[in-house]
């Protein structure tokens, strides 16, 4: 059994948190009135927050506007606080019965009793003589629940497991729907209707019978290939009306498989940062994200040319540590966000990850382009001429070079050591080209040459390149322009759809199906 029933009330949640981190003895009297509440709660009534508050802290608060609580999520919310708060106390446990001794005393299987929780049974967390925790149930509560819900366990035990005549009796009736089409989980309610036996019960059985397999419409699980398949259809314009006819799926399976794929991605990309001391503070975020000169971070450069290095100048040190503050934080941010998420995980999530990412990715291409003419100044050090003077595909390879080299680079700049990223950079260059040794020294002076853009190489310096701007802004239609470069930080930090949809007063899924070929 989990440790405890899921809370369904948001504000239950917030109120056990704080409830978690009171002194030990303070946590077994609200335990003891949490558990005198629930027996106290009817399904069908109204509780105001604060009178919960009230029964369980002795503190009665003074706001005016109180949410109503209705007693059924209520109820389950009050025995889950019950088996976390006893968690974190050691419970002998003596008089205390097991979930199967339960199950035993009331006749009914575990399953049940594990639904009865989530109805007001309350169990506790207790330790044994050998240290090993398991949750228990008062014997004296468990007969008062058995007096209150007679009826209810009445139908419970009524229940058994399906004999070799019902098993036998259902995959006949399945039999005649052959050629229906139906799916396993439609063909499963229907036959759980006939046969008054629950759905899961009946899914199973056909699910693990052969004579029924070709009865019911069997759709593989989407792979990750056809999830990358969608999304790039997506992309190219098609419409999920098209897909879902191709996969036959729903829109909202195919998403959640892109959403999927899209999460797995991300733990496969090395995403590095330098954690600070700051990053724990409480308003650690506001304060270094909120920086001017974080906030109008410079739009992304598709192209660099040997010519325009020089145009890049230094960062004021002030700026440059503020700069490298915002990148390790939002890297931080984005590796625990991508950490913690769930195996299906809602659009904003992933969104709100890919924005950190491309905010990130513009303050470090920052940081690299200030540095990148000392950087070059280096390798001309080591080649006796400057890049004018060399032929065209070497100055490319080598501006090439110093820009993927000076991004590792300042991906652990450490600015609590004080260190400054052109001194780190550049040491870390001398070194490696002196004891490479091998530079080729080119004899022949350059041919006059046009001058030529070199693609910035986004997809050598971050795994997650898939999330960055791929076109400027000048070469998209007119009515999408704008959010594009909301979208990729060519306005300003780049922002997410939720940020984008409160500036200009749209609907989130409006902005999504503007941008989604983008």
């Amino acid at each position: 059994m989990p440790v405890a029933p899921q809370f369904q009330i948001v504000q239950m949640r917030e109120l056990c948190d704080q409830l978690k981190i009171a002194p030990e003895h303070i946590r077994r009297k609200q335990m003891d009135a949490c558990e005198l509440l629930a027996s106290e709660i009817e399904s069908e009534h109204l509780y105001p927050l604060d009178y919960v508050i009230f029964r369980l802290t002795g503190y009665r608060t003074e706001s005016v506007d109180q949410p109503m609580l209705l007693g059924d999520p209520l109820r389950n919310d009050l025995v889950a606080l019950v088996a976390i708060l006893s968690r974190g106390l050691h419970l002998p446990s003596e008089n205390m019965l097991s979930a199967q001794e339960v199950a035993d005393l009331f006749g009914v299987s575990k399953r049940t009793i594990s639904r009865l929780r989530k109805e007001g049974l309350v169990f506790h967390w207790v330790v044994e003589r050998d240290g090993r925790r398991r949750i228990g149930c008062n014997k004296q509560t468990a007969e008062d629940f058995f007096k209150t819900h007679k009826e209810r366990l009445r139908t419970a035990t009524k229940f058994s497991q399906l004999s070799l005549v019902e098993q036998k009796t259902i995959i006949d009736a399945a039999s005649h729907y052959e050629g229906s089409e139906l799916t396993l989980n439609a063909l499963a309610s229907e036959l759980a209707k006939k046969n008054h036996r629950g759905t899961e019960t009946i899914r199973l059985l056909l699910k693990h019978s052969d004579q029924t397999n070709p009865v019911y419409n069997y759709l593989p699980p989407l792979t990750s290939k056809d999830a990358a398949l969608i999304h790039r259809a997506i992309r190219m314009g098609i419409r999920w009306k098209t897909l879902q006819q191709r996969y036959r799926r729903t829109s909202a399976a195919m998403r959640k498989a892109v959403l999927r794929m899209k999460t797995q991605n991300f733990r496969d990309d090395l995403i590095p940062y330098v954690e600070m001391p700051s990053f724990k503070r409480k308003d650690g975020a506001d304060v270094i994200l909120g920086v001017d000169v974080v906030k109008d971070s410079q739009p992304l450069e598709c192209t660099v040319t040997v010519e325009s290095t020089s145009n890049y100048s230094e960062l004021l040190q002030r700026d440059e540590l503020a700069i490298v503050s915002a990148m390790h934080l939002l890297n931080y941010r984005s590796a625990h966000s991508i950490s913690s998420l769930p195996y299906s995980p809602n659009a904003r999530m992933i969104d709100r990850i890919e924005t950190d990412l491309r905010w990130s990715f513009l303050l470090q291409q920052q940081l690299v382009l200030s540095t990148l003419q000392a950087g070059l100044a280096v390798f001309v050090q080591h080649l006796g001429r400057p890049l004018s003077e060399l032929p065209l595909q070497q100055s490319l390879a080598i501006t090439r070079r110093a820009i993927t080299t000076i991004w590792d680079v300042v991906s652990t700049v450490d600015p609590t050591k004080g260190q400054k990223v052109t001194r780190i950079a550049t040491s870390h260059l001398d070194r490696l080209l002196s004891r490479e040794q091998s530079l080729e020294r080119t004899r022949r002076a350059s041919a006059i040459r046009k001058i030529a853009s070199l693609p910035f190489p986004c997809s050598e310096v971050v795994s997650w390149s898939r999330v960055l701007p791929h076109l400027e802004p000048e070469k998209l239609p007119s009515d999408v322009r704008e959010l594009y470069e909301m979208r990729f930080g060519w306005r300003g930090k780049p922002k997410s759809i939720a940020e984008m949809a409160s500036l200009l007063t749209r609907s989130e899924s409006s902005i999504v199906r503007a941008l989604r070929k983008w």
